[in-house]
């Protein structure tokens, strides 16, 4: 859990603290964040997680969190071909 937020936070720490702020800019750095938690998980080991692990993954994010968007959506259908 701890590699995988660092991992999150060294993809925006660079575009989030550029000092540029517009509404382009925003919306960039939140599609940008989207796309780097599948990397993430998978990178830090989402695939050989146990069982139990995934459900207590599911029991935090929620129903909402994994399929509330078709950003979601896309993460998890990425995660999970990463994990092939």
């Amino acid at each position: 859990m701890l590699d995988t937020m660092e991992c999150l936070q060294r993809y925006l720490v660079p575009d989030a603290t550029s000092g540029e702020v517009s509404p382009s800019s925003c919306d960039a750095l939140k599609e940008k964040a989207f796309d780097s938690h599948s990397i993430c998980y998978v990178r830090d080991g989402l695939c050989t997680l146990e069982l139990h692990d995934y459900l207590v993954i599911f029991e935090i994010v929620g129903v909402q969190g994994l399929f509330g968007s078709w950003d979601s959506v896309r993460e998890v259908l990425q995660a999970a071909q990463g994990c092939l």
